[in-house]
């Protein structure tokens, strides 16, 4: 090689290195903000972060730094947060906003002890899946659980079924596809579901949300007689009764069925006798017929049903089981709004409801010891006065809401 080759080859390659500049300028002009001296006109670069540098505690210190560098969208302002906790939170929340995975490792080594590395690796990359709609970076999360947990979330955001397939836990595969049988209320969503009582279950809410019998048949656990009730009420069709196996849900689905149509042809197909009996003293509303049951309970039921639904509750008296007799005087006195029936009553939780329901005062509610009967006397009482504060002492989740339902209901009257 002659001088002028190497001469020519050692001269500086000057474009090369002004992009090395450019980029380096560009890479700080994120972590410094320009500001104009007004007395010398000159601009002064100045770094955001620096403001936090005077404050002497740490947290607060640390979320100052946060707070800046979430608004700057800049990972680089997250380094100088001490509490590892925080600078990861700081690195999850700019990568999700920026989309950008490789944010992620930054958050990997915000903490030194290897199981928080990857949950606060695995944490980012989920939140930037989501926020990125984008499958292959749950790939990327090394925690089977999370990873899969990032598929079926994704799959929900996504409105995308064919994600669950990439979630290799049979579980929660199985709830991926529930999920979108149901809300889709689509029965073949169901088939793919390999564990038998959720699949079945599955079977269960779509043959009922679309009163279709034909999809009870696809269940093969005892939940299949129920399915087949609730279709038979649902239309008041007794034939549908005659599938179901089990002799007890059988004859209820007849009753049931006989009373929604008035038809006491129905209460011959009731196998039990004393039910049967009851069923026809039932359509009748005649005491007498009561009176003729063979059996005590159902007889005792009988007059309980007569007494409230004719409100005549002096038929309580007839009734011989301690439990049936009380509910009978609770239910009258409410009916009636007599404390004087209340007064009847033995057991002590019961009389305290029927006080309380009547007078609509919630203090008496809460002498009931059984938490049960307590949350359902807050739940009468709430709606008798429409007042939600009432409902928020209900600690069972399903008659809290029914106590909201029936105020907004009574409001909309």
């Amino acid at each position: 090689m002659d001088k002028e080759t190497i001469k020519e080859f050692l001269k500086p390659n000057w474009s090369v290195s002004f992009i090395f500049i450019m980029v380096f300028v560009i890479v700080l002009s994120g972590c410094v903000e320009e500001k104009t001296d007004i007395s010398t006109g000159t601009t002064v670069r100045e770094d955001p972060s620096q403001k936090c540098d005077e404050i002497q505690n740490q947290r607060t210190k640390d979320d100052c730094y946060m707070d800046i560098a979430l608004s700057k969208k800049d990972p680089l302002i997250c380094d100088k947060i001490q509490h590892q906790n925080t600078r990861g939170e700081c690195y999850y929340k700019i990568a999700v906003a920026e989309k950008d995975p490789l944010i992620c490792n930054k958050a990997q080594e915000s903490h030194r002890v290897k199981t928080f590395i990857e949950y606060n690796r695995d944490l980012c990359y989920h939140g930037v899946a989501i926020a990125k709609g984008d499958p292959s970076i749950c790939e990327k999360i090394q925690r089977q659980y999370d990873k899969y947990d990032c598929y079926k979330e994704l799959a929900i955001a996504k409105d995308d079924h064919s994600i669950c397939d990439k979630i290799q836990i049979q579980g929660m595969r199985d709830s991926c596809y529930y999920h979108f049988a149901i809300t889709k209320n689509n029965s073949s969503l169901c088939d793919r579901i390999q564990g038998q009582k959720k699949k079945d279950s599955c079977y269960w809410k779509i043959a009922t949300n679309k009163v279709d019998p034909s999809l009870c048949d696809k269940i093969q656990t005892d939940i299949k007689d129920t399915c087949y009730k609730y279709i038979a009420i649902s239309i008041n069709d007794s034939s549908i009764c005659d599938d179901i196996q089990d002799k007890v849900i059988k004859d209820v689905c007849y009753e049931l069925v006989a009373i929604n149509k008035k038809d006491f042809s129905i209460c011959k197909s009731i196998q039990h006798q004393s039910h049967r009996e009851y069923c026809y003293a039932k359509l009748k509303g005649d005491v007498a017929l009561c009176e003729k049951i063979h059996e005590q309970s159902w007889r005792d039921g009988c007059y309980s049903y007569i007494a409230e639904s004719k409100e005549d509750f002096s038929l309580c008296e007839k009734i011989l089981g301690h439990s049936w007799k009380e509910e009978c005087y609770k239910r009258g006195g409410i009916a009636k709004q007599d404390l004087s029936i209340c007064d009847k009553i033995l057991d002590q939780d019961k009389k305290y409801f029927c006080y309380a329901v009547i007078k609509k005062d919630a203090s008496l509610c809460e002498k009931i010891k059984s938490f049960g009967s307590r949350d359902v006397c807050y739940r009468d009482v709430g709606i008798a006065k429409q007042d939600p504060t009432i409902c928020d002492k209900i600690k069972f989740e399903e008659w809290r809401n029914e106590c909201y339902k029936g105020i907004t209901n009574i409001k909309k009257q």
